[in-house]
């Protein structure tokens, strides 16, 4: 393999079949994925409008666009449609002239490999309809054998990949095969809703790669020199980013793309350093992965993040399983207090915590425990006597509160 070398693109036959739809509809087509990236466009698009325009340069259908289609439930009628399903007119801007679009979705059996748009002006006719019906059938026949030539090529990538972010002796070589030998890259590591072993449970197996297969899509569509592989229940990716820009260019792209994610997928992605050679996508990788395990900890609505993003919840998991490893239990005035609760029933603990968060101000701590100002300054007096605590002291109030994110962090 020759240094920049990538799985092939999208046939050429792609375009053409793009152009031949066109022709029979009279109207510009594209043929889009299933995350609403252009994987061919006919000619005629100067017969569009603004949004197709926008969707051809970017080569994806822009995002105000395509979550207002999402919110109609415009993608999950196309998806479970018999037929091909008249998409009303969508706009941005008050001025703005759109116009309506036909949409056929492409499948293989009962799985989606993409869908035909095409932009209309007047409605198409029973016949053009039913052309447009039989085009998805061989729109489909060629995706199906791009997807296995690509097959082995995509593996071949895959690989090197891998090796890059392993380190050692190949991964330098690896990187220059990959064409990011002289480039900046962030490692991205992207964790979906279902992990290990998924071999006894087909529909979710199906789901994390249709997740991984639309993360390759998306690095690839903001980069075409991004490269990813799967990685142990996880999906790897190195994404070229420019000096200047390097840390936000990659959380944006990990942010886009969990927008686009559907809706109630717990997809999250950690986000690596900026690396220049082969020891520093080791150290990327790392510091992505360390930020992906804080992310899966939960306890916050990050769903992208760079190590230093959660920095602080990072060194409350180092402590918490250091406390686990050495069996470690609560002491002093937390322990005291979380026994008195289980005895009685109470929420003195829960009190404190919110007093703590809240730095002393009691209409904000009581408003988080839902309870009136003065009942809670009454529970401040009995977690003095019950806990033995000195609110006033400045380092029992530090140790108490260390004490209650420790639990919460083992907790999750």
């Amino acid at each position: 393999m020759t240094e920049g070398a990538r799985p092939e693109q999208p046939e050429e036959s792609l375009f053409e079949l793009a152009n031949a739809i066109a022709a029979l509809l009279d109207a510009p087509v594209t043929i889009e994925d299933r995350e609403s990236r252009v994987m061919a466009y006919s000619d005629l698009q100067d017969q569009a409008d603004a949004s197709r325009v926008a969707t051809i340069l970017g080569r994806q259908v822009p995002e105000p666009y395509h979550r207002i289609l999402a919110e109609r439930g415009v993608f999950r009628q196309i998806q479970h449609s018999d037929g091909p399903v008249l998409v009303d007119p969508v706009t941005t801007q008050p001025d703005e002239v759109a116009l309506p679009r036909v949409a056929a979705s492409v499948r293989a059996g009962d799985e989606q490999l993409g869908s035909i748009w095409v932009a209309v002006h007047d409605s198409l006719s029973a016949t053009q309809m039913q052309a447009l019906q039989d085009a998805t059938k061989v729109v489909a026949r060629q995706l199906l054998r791009a997807r296995h030539r690509q097959g082995d090529a995509r593996e071949a990538v895959a690989a090197l990949v891998r090796t890059a972010v392993a380190g050692g002796a190949e991964a330098h070589e690896s990187l220059h095969l990959l064409g990011l030998g002289s480039r900046s890259v962030a490692v991205l590591v992207l964790a979906g809703p279902a992990r290990g072993d998924l071999e006894d449970d087909p529909a979710a197996l199906a789901e994390q790669q249709r997740l991984a297969d639309a993360f390759a899509v998306h690095l690839t569509g903001a980069h075409p020199r991004s490269a990813t592989a799967p990685a142990g229940g996880t999906m790897l990716g190195l994404f070229p980013v420019p000096d200047g820009d390097a840390d936000e260019a990659a959380v944006r792209v990990a942010t886009d793309f969990l927008a686009r994610t559907p809706e109630g997928c717990s997809a999250s992605i950690g986000v690596g350093s900026s690396a220049r050679d082969a020891d520093a996508v080791v150290r990327s990788r790392r510091l992505a992965e360390r930020a992906l395990e804080v992310l899966l900890a939960g306890g916050h609505e990050r769903r992208a993040a760079r190590l230093p993003d959660v920095h602080v919840e990072s060194l409350l998991l180092d402590l918490a399983d250091a406390a686990e490893a050495r069996g470690d239990v609560p002491t002093g005035p937390v322990a005291r207090l979380l026994v008195y609760d289980a005895k009685n029933n109470t929420r003195l603990v829960d009190s404190l915590r919110a007093w703590l968060e809240a730095f002393g101000d009691v209409v904000t701590a009581s408003a988080a425990v839902f309870v009136h100002p003065n009942t809670f300054r009454y529970r401040l007096g009995r977690i003095s006597e019950v806990s033995g605590m000195d609110l006033r002291d400045s380092d029992e109030r530090f140790a108490a509160m260390l004490q209650l994110r420790v639990l919460a962090a083992r907790s999750r």
